[in-house]
């Protein structure tokens, strides 16, 4: 019992020791458990415990390669840039032909940055002004130069907020150049290239201030009251008015006399030969034309009108040929006529205008006696001179006899009023 015992206790401590630990992946073997011996047996070789239930076998690890050599963080380069390829940059400020800049006013900052192509040229963010503020965004313009240069315009827009000698500070220009650009640097090697900052030369502007008593500003003195003179233009609407008054009475007396003018009657010239001879030649020769024989009654009773019109106003002493009908009778109202009414010269006047301006065909009978009846007004109304006298002619008057005076067929003004 004793030796089985020392056995177990054994087996127990060669499990638990370090090295015999079961390889990876293989179960352990269980210890085996001491049983009592019954009297009598001897001991013998006892076989080796029973296994115990071992835990689930976990699956073996797989093998991972082993870890690569850490290498050094990358650091920027410290070789220094070959000639020809660091920018140049200035600055310079654009008053816009003003003589004095105040405070509040705009000025316009051109940063001009010459540099390689190959190099990318940019503005920081913010920038330090120092006593001037930006207005608005920074425009860009970009021009190709000769030689494989490039030529970066900036224009800023600033503002000053102080007086007097204002300094405008150093304006920074961040750039980055390729790689070849540094000298012993391997072209192909993994180091990011760093951007490099070049700055302008700072710059001073003389600012002024809007108060005009500085450096000691003081409230001006009150202004003395001040008469404000009105204007009365009283008498000017007077004159007015008076001036368009006379004016209007210029132009109505001008008016008037051009008016009258016009309407004065020309008394044309004595012809030389009677108007009754003239009317009657030109009567005859009306019914010679074939007028009537046509059918042209129009241009027949036109010829017959004015042929009785030119009469009456050769006979009577007044121009009748520019006359309406109603006009010619107001004329020949104050005239004594022999031999026919007033009435019938009316009549044969407005059937002569039917036909003139109303289109009246009339018939052949009609048209026929119209010329007659002109050629009854010629003959009771010419003028017949008094045969002269012996007495007369001795005494050198030239006298006639009913209502017509000297010679000729026009009557003088007594004669035409009776």
């Amino acid at each position: 019992m004793r030796r089985a015992v020392s056995m177990a206790v054994l087996t127990w401590a060669l499990l638990m020791a370090p090295g015999a630990q079961a390889a990876p992946g293989t179960a352990a073997p269980a210890p085996a458990k001491p049983s009592a011996m019954q009297p009598g047996m001897t001991p013998a070789a006892t076989p080796a415990p029973a296994a115990t239930p071992a835990p689930a076998a976990t699956p073996a690890p797989t093998a991972t390669p082993a870890p690569a050599k850490p290498t050094a963080p990358v650091q920027p380069p410290t070789a220094e840039l070959l000639p020809g390829w660091k920018p140049t940059a200035t600055a310079s400020i654009d008053v816009d032909s003003k003589k004095k800049i105040y405070v509040g006013d705009v000025l316009r900052v051109r940063v001009a940055v010459i540099a390689r192509a190959e190099i990318s040229v940019n503005l920081p963010t913010s920038l330090d002004l120092g006593d001037f503020s930006g207005v608005g965004r920074p425009a860009v313009r970009t021009e190709r130069l000769d030689g494989d240069k490039t030529k970066h315009v900036f224009t800023l827009r600033i503002a000053a907020f102080g007086v007097g000698q204002v300094t405008l500070p150093a304006i920074p220009i961040t750039y980055v150049v390729p790689r070849k650009a540094y000298k012993g640097l391997d072209p192909n090697s993994p180091v990011a290239m760093p951007a490099l900052v070049i700055t302008t030369k700072p710059l001073v502007q003389q600012i002024s201030s809007v108060l005009a008593n500085e450096p000691h500003p003081q409230l001006k003195k009150n202004a003395p009251p001040v008469e404000i003179l009105v204007e009365d233009r009283r008498l000017k609407v007077i004159l007015l008015i008076v001036a368009g008054v006379l004016a209007g009475v210029a132009l109505g007396f001008l008016l008037f006399f051009l008016i009258r003018r016009r309407r004065a009657r020309v008394v044309p010239p004595r012809p030389r030969r009677p108007a009754h001879e003239i009317a009657l030649e030109k009567l005859v020769a009306l019914r010679s034309a074939g007028y009537l024989d046509r059918g042209e009654f129009k241009p027949f009773h036109f010829g017959v009108s004015e042929a009785i019109r030119e009469y009456l106003g050769n006979r009577y002493g007044f121009d009748s040929l520019e006359l309406t009908t109603t006009e010619l009778m107001e004329e020949m109202q104050p005239i004594t006529l022999t031999g026919v009414a007033h009435d019938e010269l009316l009549k044969f006047l407005l059937d002569c205008d039917l036909v003139k301006f109303a289109k009246y065909i009339p018939p052949l009978a009609d048209a026929q006696r119209i010329v007659a009846q002109a050629e009854h007004i010629v003959h009771t109304t010419k003028h017949i001179p008094r045969p002269v006298d012996e007495d007369d002619k001795g005494s050198g008057d030239d006298k006639d006899s009913g209502d017509d005076k000297g010679s000729g067929d026009v009557p003088t003004t007594e004669a035409r009023r009776g």
